[in-house]
Parts: C-alpha cells; structure tokens; sequence
C-alpha cells in the first residue's frame, strides 16, 4: 500500500504540487524510518515549490541521519545540511553545539550555543547540560547566565538557581538567599523552593530534618513532567525532537511555571 502511494506520489514532486506531494511522501519515510529516502524525495523538488513545514522535516530527516552516522565528517555535514534547509532547526544547533565540544572546539560549541538562545530563549535549560564546560571560567558562565535573565528574559528556575550559587560564592549566602527570594515572589516554584531550603540549611533544628525536607522536595521533582509538546500538551520527563503523541517535530518545549525548570 504504501508503495503504490510513493508510485503516485514521486513523480508530483516535480509538479505545482510538490510541496503537498512532499509532505506525504515524508510522512511514509517517516514511518518506515528511511530518512535518507525522504532526502532524496526533497532534492528532486524544486525548492521555490516547498514550504516551512517541508523544510522542518527535511532539516530533522538530516539529523536523523546525522545521529545514526558514527563517522565524525558525515555528522558535521548532516547538520550543518539541516540548519541550511530550515534555519530555525534548533535540534542541528544543539547537536553541532555537542559535536565541537566533543572535539574540544569551546570557541564554536559556545557560539552556537548563543545562536540557539538568539532564536529560541526556551530551549536554555536543555542546554544546561553542555554550556559550563563551553565557557573558560566560572566568571564567563556568570556573564551567560546575566545574559539570559536579563537580556533574554528567560524565566528558567535552573538559570537563576545557578545565578544564586554564583551569587553565593561572591557575596555569601544571605545575598543569594535574598535573591531566590526576589524570583520566588516574582515566578513561584518547587525548584527554587528546593534552592532556598538548600540556603537555609544552617536555620534547621538537625541535618536529618533538612535531609528529610530534602528528598521530599526531589521526590515530588522526579515525579512531575519536565517537557510539554506545545502543540498537543503532552508532557514527559523525557525530552525528544518529536512528540510521540502528535508526531510533530521541535514541539517538545521544558515546562516553565510552578513545576518548570
């Protein structure tokens, strides 16, 4: 069945209606996980006939490859190819950003780092995982974290949690007390709860009573969901690329409130 659709199908890509023709044929490769089939079926469109959404999922077919490539060269290209045929493909950002910091490339890593916060501030806290070892020192990482907040506007309880550590190290510990105390009126949250009482410890009656308070807090963490699909409002503790639910691509955004991160 499905080689009958392609039958019809591929030879529409050379036709007033590729980009439709292109979707659907995606959609099949999609499927049958042949990602190097739907970039075939790209390139024989004329591409002043396709549009965005063609262009998202050719970029995240490119990364699809890149990811099961075990050699170096062919990854750089994969990704480097989907960020030239979607320019808003933060996952082929994010991953060339892990690739040059794999090949101890700080310098680049860091740049792309920024080009991904430049055109999607929310996907900060997926990369908090990478960032501190892009930046020299903890002085820079600092500067970045500032950035963020303040320029950026990002409202992520990890940005500011780890602006309170630095806070901490450079003013002492009721300086950084008060400022997760500023950000807790301004954006409530379990993880900036958890910060304050790790603050505190010194007010606890017995290091038992705060470690009690402590995994509770990490428990009811573990427990909720770190991501949402915008798109459909399925939530994981799981980040990926593509929503399991609705199958969109670059969907998947961290949780920002009460229980974000």
């Amino acid at each position: 069945m499905l080689e009958h659709s392609l039958e019809t199908l591929l030879p529409l890509l050379k036709s007033e209606h590729a980009n439709e023709a292109l979707l659907m044929i995606l959609h099949i490769y999609e499927q049958t996980r042949e990602w190097e089939k739907g970039v075939e079926a790209y390139l024989i469109a004329k591409p002043s006939m396709l549009n965005d959404q063609s262009r998202q999922m050719v970029s995240h077919f490119y990364c699809e490859m890149a990811d099961q490539s075990d050699n170096i060269k062919n990854k750089k290209q994969f990704y480097k190819r989907a960020n030239k045929v979607n320019s808003n493909c933060i996952r082929s950002l994010v991953s060339l950003a892990k690739l040059y910091l794999l090949l101890n490339n700080k310098q680049q890593s860091r740049e792309l780092v920024v080009q991904v916060l430049d055109k999607e501030p929310s996907f900060a806290p997926a990369l908090f995982d990478i960032a501190p070892e892009c930046f020299v020192d903890e002085f820079e990482q600092a500067a970045w974290l500032y950035w963020l907040i303040k320029e950026k506007k990002i409202n992520s309880v990890n940005a500011h949690n780890q602006m309170a550590d630095f806070i901490a190290k450079e003013k002492g510990t009721e300086a950084a007390r008060k400022y997760v105390i500023e950000q807790l009126r301004y954006v409530p949250s379990v993880r900036g709860f958890g910060k304050l009482i790790e603050l505190e410890k010194e007010l606890f009656t017995s290091e038992e009573h705060f470690f009690e308070l402590q995994q509770l807090i990490k428990r009811y963490i573990e427990l909720k969901p770190n991501y949402e699909c915008k798109s459909c409002g399925f939530s994981t503790n799981n980040f990926s690329w593509r929503c399991p639910a609705c199958n969109n691509w670059q969907s998947i955004k961290p949780l920002t409130g009460l229980d974000g991160i």
